[in-house]
């Protein structure tokens, strides 16, 4: 990984831990509108998929579709920024 995707990832473990009550520490996103409408779509299907997987398991057909419209998002997200989605299996 490049510097600027190893700053990018330390970014959003922050963010991540706020999304799942890990932290008090306060987040804010900036960028364009897509970007951040991307990065907030992933953020959001990352989320699910998390939850889903622990309330189902990682064989529940559930969790199988939440990871499935992920991957299209990922794609999106790393075309819209140009760095890596760093939350890869």
């Amino acid at each position: 990984m490049d510097k600027k995707t190893l700053q990018f990832s330390k970014q959003v473990k922050d963010i991540l831990k706020s999304v799942f009550g890990y932290s008090d520490k306060p987040v804010s996103i900036k960028g364009e509108r897509n970007q951040i409408r991307a990065f907030v779509e992933v953020l959001g299907l990352e989320k699910k998929l998390f939850d889903t997987y622990k309330e189902r398991g990682p064989d529940h057909p559930e969790t199988y579709r939440v990871k499935k419209l992920l991957e299209p998002a990922i794609e999106n997200f790393e075309r819209i920024m140009e760095i890596e989605w760093p939350l890869k299996e």
